[in-house]
């Protein structure tokens, strides 16, 4: 069964890459600040968008892969 690309196509530029890190960075520092269930809720996705700007996948499929590394 194939899966599907979960990375960042943006034609081989690179330039969205810092654009979601930026993004992410300042949805974690909002969502810090904020506190309570929504924040927490900025927090995870703007670490999401970090890992997606960092690695060009979804946290999830980064965690998966540093997690299935060494098999």
């Amino acid at each position: 069964m194939a899966h599907a690309s979960a990375t960042i196509d943006d034609g081989g530029r690179g330039a969205t890459k810092p654009l979601y890190v930026l993004a992410g960075g300042l949805m974690v520092l909002y969502g810090w600040k904020r506190g309570k269930l929504l924040g927490s809720i900025l927090t995870f996705a703007g670490s999401n968008l970090i890992a997606r700007g960092l690695t060009g996948k979804s946290l999830h499929q980064a965690l998966n892969d540093w997690a299935h590394e060494g098999s």
